[in-house]
């Protein structure tokens, strides 16, 4: 979804002396999203770390449609595209990174309703795939760990109303939404 800042992350990375790719994928569809691992595999020899860092939410109503493209989005590309990558982490004894959310863990009056309610489902699938996953790995020695951010300025946010980011942050202990560089400085 923004492929700027994914080859700026991938050549602050190539800077620092690792060795970083960026791929963009449409994580709806699953068979292109493998493909483009593969791809980088290819260009590359092997894989050392994936990052499933596709997420979106729903602010609105709750149809079909809807709650479609949350789990599918949220979960289950998460999991084929997380296997994926394991087919070749396997190799490297590298590590696989998912990125969930606090909604996941802990009920939102705010977000509880519509398709809120989607949203949260979808995280609390991640964080109990990655428990799953990394028991499953770790014979193989790869390690599957996942971050479960609170609220944070990110595009998911775009489209929430000033009123209902208010009382978002209301619910946080420290009554702030989080930067993203508050996660990377960890």
């Amino acid at each position: 979804r923004r492929a700027e800042k994914g080859k700026e992350v991938a050549a602050q990375l190539t800077k620092k002396g690792y060795h970083a790719d960026f791929a963009q994928m449409d994580v709806m569809d699953i068979s292109s999203a493998e493909k483009a691992i593969d791809a980088i595999v290819a260009k590359h020899g092997q894989l050392d770390a994936f990052l499933y860092n596709a997420g979106i939410a729903g602010y609105g109503e709750l149809d079909s449609q809807v709650w479609d493209n949350i789990m599918t989005t949220n979960a289950k590309a998460a999991y084929f595209l997380g296997r994926k990558a394991f087919s070749y982490l396997k190799e490297t004894k590298g590590a696989l990174l998912f990125t969930s959310s606090m909604s996941g863990i802990k009920a939102s009056c705010n977000i509880s309703q519509n398709a809120g309610i989607a949203y949260g489902m979808s995280k609390a699938a991640v964080n109990h795939m990655v428990s799953m996953l990394a028991l499953q790995y770790a014979a193989s020695g790869v390690r599957v760990n996942g971050i479960a951010p609170g609220l944070t300025k990110t595009d998911i946010l775009n489209g929430v109303s000033d009123e209902l980011l208010h009382a978002l942050e209301q619910e946080i202990p420290l009554h702030f939404v989080a930067e993203p560089s508050d996660m990377a400085n960890v």
